[in-house]
């Protein structure tokens, strides 16, 4: 799913937005919202800490 989706905006949404021309893309900087959500899934169903997830959303919301 990863794979996919890190496919998909590199190869179909960067290069029709006028935003990213000329920016040099690290490809494990690519993340969509679904992966995101995936990765939490995962942290809540392993019983992972999400308290730094937390705090980080937080700190975009102020």
């Amino acid at each position: 799913m990863t794979k996919i989706n890190r496919w998909w905006i590199r190869e179909v949404e960067i290069p029709i937005n006028p935003d990213f021309d000329g920016q040099d893309i690290v490809e494990s900087d690519i993340s969509s919202g679904s992966m995101l959500i995936f990765q939490i899934m995962i942290k809540v169903a392993t019983g992972e800490d999400l308290s730094m997830l937390w705090n980080e959303i937080q700190k975009k919301d102020n």
